[in-house]
């Protein structure tokens, strides 16, 4: 797949290919990871009422490589072990493992 493949707005930008191709991008662009969606910060008010003050364990699907679980375990106290993230990028999981151990 060409490398600059998310650049073309079609159906197929919730395919894993086409997120793979944006992380791979991002990655040799060197930008720093941000939120594509949601920002914790700017809606913390909403969520945080809708959050737990402790959980067993949170599943966020389509991470990315927003700092989305970093900012709750900063923010919430949460512990990082019950925090899972999933992503179908092999390439931003990759990377997200290299800056969060």
């Amino acid at each position: 797949m060409d490398e600059n493949a998310w650049l073309n707005e079609t159906s197929e930008s919730i395919e894993a290919p086409h997120w793979d191709s944006l992380y791979k991008w991002q990655e040799k662009e060197k930008m720093d990871p941000y939120d594509c969606y949601i920002n914790l910060k700017e809606w913390k008010d909403v969520l945080y009422p809708l959050l737990p003050k402790s959980l067993k364990r949170l599943l966020i699907v389509g991470c990315g490589h927003a700092p989305f679980s970093v900012d709750l375990i900063k923010d919430r106290g949460y512990d990082k072990n019950n925090i899972v993230n999933m992503d179908f990028s092999p390439t931003v999981i990759k990377s997200q493992k290299i800056r969060h151990p």
